[in-house]
């Protein structure tokens, strides 16, 4: 079971999905189980507390990831589609094996490395998209300032120190580490291995036929136009 981390824009639902296409994986996103979870009231106290994240709590997303462990299909929240078991799953998981409600059941963690103004700009992006698609003769001038504006505004009084201190506690126990910075050409040379021997139950050789499979894919070494697996370097 892989777990992709990185801070929102960072890219991790776009490796997600193309990882699942690619070894014909279940997947899983964080983000849809959103309404079935619990999260810290104050986050701006909660990272002022120590930002234990364990105080996320997602107990559907945890039982779903277990049940397709133990070979059982499931329904997912956001469309209600069944999703069966397969060799790997991949989910997409923001704060990699910390959360113990999640970690019994993760193998590996990638955890995309990608600089915050990155993905702030990437976000911001998407949000200008989201607006500027809407239908014109209903949004005002006024609207299209507020938004980005009480975007920056947030993010400058508390998702900047949130991604900061989920980040780095990711990068403290992950097993996989990709180069944010890197364009999509340049991916293949931004992935490499950290060694998962004799750790997570014996886990190394899943591990490594993961890691293996994706830079094969990357490298574009395989089916000859996999080489667009540098598209993951897009925002989430």
């Amino acid at each position: 079971m892989v777990a992709v981390s990185s801070a929102s824009g960072g890219g991790k639902t776009t490796l997600v999905t193309k990882a699942g296409e690619l070894l014909g994986a279940a997947t899983l996103f964080f983000d849809d189980y959103r309404d079935a979870s619990t999260y810290p009231p104050d986050l701006k106290k909660w990272v002022t507390d120590g930002a234990d994240l364990n105080l996320w709590k997602t107990p559907k997303f945890a039982d779903d990831l277990a049940a397709l462990k133990r070979g059982e299909s499931i329904v997912t929240p956001i469309g209600g589609a069944t999703i069966s078991p397969t060799e790997f799953i991949v989910i997409e998981e923001p704060m990699g094996r910390w959360r113990d409600e999640m970690a019994k059941s993760i193998d590996f963690v990638a955890l995309i490395d990608t600089p915050l103004d990155i993905a702030m700009a990437r976000r911001f992006l998407r949000l200008a998209d989201t607006n500027t698609s809407a239908n014109m003769r209903q949004v005002t001038k006024e609207l299209l300032i507020a938004s980005p504006r009480e975007f920056v505004r947030d993010y400058l009084d508390v998702s900047r120190s949130i991604y900061i201190a989920v980040q780095e506690q990711v990068a403290a126990d992950c097993d996989l580490v990709l180069d944010g910075r890197l364009p999509p050409t340049n991916w293949q040379s931004s992935l490499w291995r950290r060694s998962a021997s004799g750790r997570h139950d014996g886990a190394a050789a899943d591990v490594d036929h993961f890691a293996g499979d994706v830079a094969r894919h990357v490298a574009g070494e395989e089916d000859g136009e996999v080489g667009d697996v540098g598209r993951l370097a897009d925002a989430a």
